[in-house]
């Protein structure tokens, strides 16, 4: 396969015309746009909540080892939060065809 013309393009087909990016294929699918910036916006909401859920998880852990909360927390059992992480067979990007 040819090297990528275009460096940092995440798709590209071929034509007789040359290369197109996905911002290219984009402009010519109506909807296409749209769907994009749908995807991208979930992808940034998953960030956040996964983000805030690990500042949560780190607040929780620092309190129960403070005086004299840690003494509660012992005579409860309580455990150390555990952070979100995504197995790496999940980290990769779904595929989304069209048919």
């Amino acid at each position: 396969m040819p090297e990528d013309p275009v460096p940092g393009s995440r798709v590209r087909t071929t034509t007789k015309h040359g290369v197109l990016t996905v911002d290219e294929i984009a402009s010519m699918l109506p909807g296409m746009s749209r769907l994009m910036d749908e995807l991208a916006g979930t992808e940034n909401r998953i960030a956040i909540e996964r983000k805030r859920y690990n500042e949560g998880v780190l607040r929780f852990n620092q309190l129960i080892r403070k005086f004299p909360v840690n003494l509660i927390a012992q005579s409860f059992d309580f455990q150390k939060g555990v952070y979100f992480e995504a197995p790496e067979s999940k980290q990769e990007v779904p595929k989304v065809e069209f048919k």
